[in-house]
């Protein structure tokens, strides 16, 4: 089975998110499927993140930081992001805490007609109370 990974969040970034799609990929390697990760790129550095990890392919989107998440950059949705699942031809595409890379990835998916799976690691309440973000926490 081949996977596309749209995470919010990936390496260098070290959170929850990370870890459980570095388990995925793991467990994909381990069972002989094939993965790739689409992940935002670093901001406010002259090098981009990593685009290979222990011979995944990364495919980076351009991010930008929002205001009280300094920690966490956020993937915009480009066309990269359709020529790369386009290219990879998944047999389903897996959102990861999706947001608004993981939006994009759900319109690319219907648009070419590959089932899609989304997964939340994050206690979103939580996340939000820590920023200082109640009117979101109580949403939550």
């Amino acid at each position: 089975m081949r996977v596309a990974i749209v995470a919010e969040s990936f390496l260098p970034n070290m959170n929850g998110v990370t870890n459980s799609v570095l388990r995925v990929l793991e467990h994909l390697d381990r069972t002989g499927h094939d993965a790739m990760v689409i992940a935002p790129d670093t901001v406010g550095s002259d090098t981009s993140a990593a685009t290979e990890h222990e011979g995944v392919q990364v495919v980076r989107v351009p991010a930008v930081m929002v205001p009280k998440v300094s920690s966490l950059p956020v993937g915009l949705p480009q066309p990269r992001l359709t020529t790369a699942v386009r290219t990879f031809a998944p047999d389903v595409v897996h959102l990861a805490s999706p947001f608004l890379l993981g939006a994009g990835g759900v319109a690319v998916a219907k648009r070419l007609a590959i089932p899609t799976v989304a997964v939340y690691q994050t206690d979103v309440a939580g996340f939000a109370e820590s920023y200082g973000l109640g009117v979101t926490s109580r949403a939550a």
